[in-house]
């Protein structure tokens, strides 16, 4: 029998209902709506006991013996998907919950949801998946839930057409095979209200997590990724040249993205990835760091984080990567923002190339290798309280507008024509209305060979035409804190 069954007979609250005393004088008669209306919550109340949220336990062929002795299913180590199957297929119309005991199970082809139901493990560490071929595959399914378990192999979380899903402690490393550890696939179709909490995608063979789709509507919107960590996309092991941590936007649309709290470590391409085409709308990235991207010899972005259109980075933390924030809108709708944001030792801290409409608010570069601000073929651009400290590595403060410049004889800071790639501050070519205002700071060697701070403070505006690349510079002179 039906222990939920027999909770809902025994409980003393019913009990003492069901059994009260009919005042004297009256009859059943005298009271038929409220007799009828407890008789029909009862019911209800105990319907909602006996069909409540069912578990279906599935036990892989090294389960332990105690977990073997209550598991409903017991896989034999070869095509486990089979037995999971059955469970989720077993589960009553209205859904509940296949769970994964401790062990790793075999899967040579897809495991397949339904709606209204939640595939776990026991844990991270705990209960593993390995697929040579297949994935998780959610396809034109809703209200789903995925979590506590390590999947490996081709066994990437796919989410295709599919709304309302939950995807939480998940650790996978994928192989070639898998577009992305985490995929979400919109075709034709609005993908929406998806979440992936505390998941990671570690040493996956293309991208960790990746949104992509096709036809018309091809929008992911309500996504939200909190917590999450790719680690080492594509480092050792690749389908292509394109394995980045987090691609938000493939060739999807985007609408209402909060990234929050995640971390990008050893991309081989961008940490943060955001392409061009796409449509985006409110899309904000705060709390993140990334580290230690772009890892391709000759990269073509290596960004800590790639942004276009209506995108929010919010302090964000970019270190060692080969640029910190680019942007390249290429006149696509939509303006980002960086609010409170830092590099620290990648080779360009802030590059932005042919867009308009920029603000970076409260930010800074630090040690930046090669440049701390490139701004090339755009305008409107404005860097306000913005902090350069040490760019380009030098013992001198190196500020370039169309030019480097460097210390003369007498201590200042003037013009040199140099053509093509260079170390310096800020680099701005092709531009126009470009405002600056806050902190530069570099090094200087004292007689004593000592090294001490050389800090110009206030702002500039520069307005350069667009065919005057090269010509405006800007004289700054050596001011001593």
């Amino acid at each position: 029998m039906d222990i939920r069954k027999l909770q809902c007979t025994t409980n003393p609250i019913y009990q003492e209902r069901s059994i009260e005393a009919i005042p004297e004088g009256d009859t059943p008669m005298k009271r038929p709506i409220p007799a009828v209306a407890f008789l029909i919550i009862t019911a209800a109340l105990c319907l909602i006991q006996a069909t409540g949220a069912i578990t279906l336990y599935v036990a892989a062929a090294d389960s332990s013996p105690e977990e073997k002795t209550y598991a409903d299913y017991i896989c034999d180590g070869t095509g486990d998907q089979i037995e999971i199957q059955e469970g989720i297929k077993d589960l009553p119309a209205e859904g509940g919950e296949v769970m994964l005991l401790a062990g790793h199970f075999q899967c040579d082809d897809n495991v397949k949801p339904r709606s209204g139901t939640v595939l776990s493990g026991k844990g991270v560490g705990i209960t593993a998946l390995n697929f040579s071929r297949g994935t998780i595959f959610l396809r034109d399914i809703r209200d789903v839930q995925i979590r506590d378990f390590i999947t490996t192999g081709s066994g990437a979380v796919w989410i295709y057409n599919s709304n309302a899903v939950s995807v939480r402690n998940i650790t996978a490393t994928t192989d070639t095979s898998a577009h992305g550890a985490f995929w979400i696939y919109a075709q034709s179709a609005v993908v929406e209200d998806i979440e992936f909490v505390n998941c990671t995608a570690l040493n996956c063979s293309r991208h960790g997590f990746v949104n992509n789709g096709e036809g018309s509507p091809k929008l992911v919107k309500n996504l939200r990724y909190i917590n999450c960590t790719s680690i080492n996309s594509g480092l050792f092991e690749r389908f292509n040249s394109w394995s980045t941590g987090f691609d938000l936007a493939e060739n999807n649309d985007l609408e209402d993205c909060l990234v929050t709290g995640c971390l990008a470590e050893g991309s081989w391409e961008s940490g943060f990835h955001i392409e061009d085409k796409p449509v985006k709308k409110s899309v904000l990235i705060e709390n993140c760091i990334s580290q230690n991207n772009g890892q391709r010899e000759n990269v073509d972005f290596g960004a800590g984080y790639l942004i276009s259109g209506d995108v929010t980075l919010k302090n964000c933390t970019s270190e060692n990567n080969k640029r910190g924030y680019y942007i390249a809108t290429a006149g696509k709708p939509g303006h980002p923002v960086i609010i409170d944001c830092m590099d620290r030792g990648s080779d360009q801290s802030y590059v932005l190339k042919e867009t308009a409409d920029i603000l970076i608010l409260n930010s800074s570069s630090i040690d930046a290798l090669n440049m701390g601000v490139s701004v090339s073929g755009s305008k409107n651009i404005t860097l306000s309280n913005f902090t350069l400290i040490n760019a380009a590595n030098e013992n001198i403060i190196c500020q370039s507008l169309g030019s480097p410049l460097y210390k003369s004889e007498d201590g200042h800071y003037e013009h040199q024509s140099v053509e093509g790639m260079y170390n310096c501050g800020i680099n701005v070519e092709t531009s126009e209305n470009v405002t600056f205002s806050g902190t530069i700071t570099g090094k200087e060697v004292n007689e004593t060979g000592v090294s001490r701070p050389v800090v110009v403070r206030g702002g500039f505006t520069i307005v350069i035409g667009t065919i005057m690349t090269y010509f405006t510079y800007r004289l700054i002179k050596n001011i001593k804190p």
